[in-house]
Formats: structure tokens, sequence, C-alpha cells
């Protein structure tokens, strides 16, 4: 039975992480409330046009607060001139078919300014509601219109203000501490690699990376409170510091020794270097203190097996791949050291 579990659940789409499905639960939640809220103020106020009050309520809630705000700014925006399009429209075409004519017009206008600003095509909505209203008071329904899309907008706004909250900042963080965390996987498989001939595969932990990775970057767009530089640079750096160990990896999959073999005594720190390696990404990822003594034990060991490996007698082939690797780990050095003051220690 549990052998049948593991191969369901083995099945599953990589989509269904926990990381995913908690987005998902917070987002139904916040849209579910801000509905209800929205269908609640709307009957008891007795505005009209409650379904697009409802569907503006729903549609502006984003992963984070300021996505949210992002998205809000571009809609409300794109509303008005959606609004004013199809009103105008609506206007200057009075006869029996200013609805197909005001339709075709707004459509075509929104969906062009959408090609260039793809938040504008929640103008759309509005632009088709107004159209909608050509056979009555233009005016008057533009009006009732807007109200009920205002109010729907502000409502999601405050449901992922309090309902669950989480800020960009605090996502751009999550995606990349385990984007750190892929690194360090990473840089472990290219570790082992160039101490073996039997080379492991890291397909699957470069897909982490980059998943991850983007996910920060996406996340630090809409960045709204604190410091929004600092966390570019370090999504810079992670990326720099993953790039380094790749170089690693590479010098690992194409030399035919074992660069960093047991029998090797002229490099016997290599442990060492794997290990502090990991220990300082893992301090960074849980914000831990890294004191002065341990940054000092490691940058002297990145001196020492650096001169150990340039020194070592070798054909031109090993030579090159030598150099590279010395470069790898200085580059891989060099990022961490960024990475620490960054995060303030």
């Amino acid at each position: 039975m549990s052998n049948f579990l593991t191969s369901i659940a083995d099945r599953l789409p990589k989509i269904f992480t926990k990381d995913n499905i908690k987005d998902a639960l917070r987002l139904a939640l916040q849209s579910s409330i801000a509905a209800a809220a929205c269908f609640f103020l709307l009957k008891t106020f007795n505005i009209s046009e409650v379904f697009l009050g409802v569907l503006s309520a729903v549609l502006v809630v984003e992963r984070s607060i300021g996505n949210t705000i992002n998205h809000a700014k571009g809609r409300i925006f794109a509303t008005i001139v959606g609004s004013g399009i199809g009103f105008i429209f609506v206007s200057l075409i009075p006869f029996g078919y200013a609805t197909v004519v005001s339709l075709i017009i707004t459509m075509f206008v929104m969906n062009a300014i959408a090609s260039f600003k793809p938040s504008w095509r929640y103008g759309v909505v509005a632009s088709v509601a107004i159209s909608l209203g050509a056979d009555g008071d233009a005016l008057s329904i533009s009006i009732d219109r807007l109200i009920a899309i205002g109010i729907g907008i502000t409502i999601g706004l405050v449901a992922t203000a309090i309902i669950w909250p989480e800020t960009a900042r605090k996502r751009t963080s999550k995606h990349l501490r385990r984007a750190l965390k892929t690194a360090c996987d990473r840089f472990k498989i290219a570790f082992k690699n160039s101490r073996t001939e039997d080379n492991d595969d890291a397909s699957e932990t470069a897909d982490n990376f980059h998943t991850s990775l983007g996910k920060a970057k996406d996340a630090s767009a809409s960045i709204k409170f604190g410091d929004k530089e600092k966390y570019l640079n370090l999504i810079d750096c992670t990326e720099k510091l993953y790039n380094s160990i790749l170089i690693i990896h590479r010098v690992a999959d194409s030399t035919d020794t074992t660069m960093l073999s047991e029998g090797d005594a002229s490099i016997a720190n290599a442990d060492k270097l794997n290990e502090q390696t990991c220990d300082i990404v893992d301090a960074l990822i849980k914000d831990e203190p890294i004191s002065i003594k341990r940054i000092e034990t490691f940058n002297q060991l990145i001196e020492d097996i650096s001169s150990n490996i340039l020194g070592l007698e070798d054909d031109p082939d090993q030579k090159l791949y030598r150099n590279a690797f010395v470069f790898g780990i200085k580059e891989i050095q060099e990022s961490l050291m960024i990475l620490k003051d960054l995060n303030g220690n």
C-alpha cells in the first residue's frame, strides 16, 4: 500500500509543492473573504453593479501586499482610461448600434495598449461595462460602475493587507534562502564529482535553483517598504555564487583526474573547504552571525588550497583545470563575503 501511495505521489505534478499549496490557500482565503465583504457592503448601501464590484475585489488580489498594490495602481488607471474611452464612444454614437460600435472600438484600443502594458488588460472590464450601457444613461451608468469597481479594488487591497498577509520583502527573503540552500547542494555535488570519477547528475538541483531565484526576482519587483536595493544586490550576489559553483562543477565534469582525491596529501584540507563553505551558507540562510575568526579561517583555507593546487605538476590540460578550479573557489569566496556584508554580518 505504501509503495502504491509513493508511486501516486511521484506522478503528481511538481507544482504541488508545500509553498505553492500555501500560496493557493492564501489567495483563495483572501479572494473569498474580499468577494463576500464587497457583496455585503454593496448590498448594505444599495449600490448597483454588484457583479463588477465583486469581480474587481477578487481580481486585484495577488500573492503579496506589494504585488497587490502594484497591480491595483495599474488596474485603477486602466479602469479610468477604459471607462473614459467607453463613455466617449457611447456618447458620440447615440444610434441603436452604439453598443456594438463602442465594443469594437474600445476592445481594439484597450487590447492594443495591453499588448505593451499587460496590467492594462484589466481596463477591458471597465470599458466593456461602460460600452454595455450604451442604450441607457451613459454618464449615470459609468459613474455607478466606476464606484462599484473602485470599492471592489479597495476591499481587495484591504483583504490582502490584513488576512494572512505576506510582504514582497518576506517572499523575496524566503525564495532567496531556498536558492542559497540549492546552491549549497550544487556545491556538494560539484565537490563530490571533483573527488570521484563517477559524476552525479545536478539537473534537478539546477532547476530548483533557477525556480527559487526567479521567484525571488519576481517578488523583489514589488517591494514597497524596506531597502529594495539591498534585496536586488542579494539576488545578484546569490546568482554570482551559483555561477561560481558551476565553474567547479564544470571542472569536475571535464577533467579525467580526481582533483580532490583523498589520496592527494597536498590538498588534505579539501574536506574542510566543503564543510566550511556550506556552514557559512547555512548561517546566511538562518541569518546567524558569522564571527571574524570563522571568516579568517575560511579565507586562509582558500589561500592554502589555492597554493597547493597551483603548485602541483601536471600536463598543460590539467594545469588549465586547476587554474579554473582556483578561480572558481575564489569567486565563491568573494560572493560569500559580499552576501555576509549585505546581511549585516
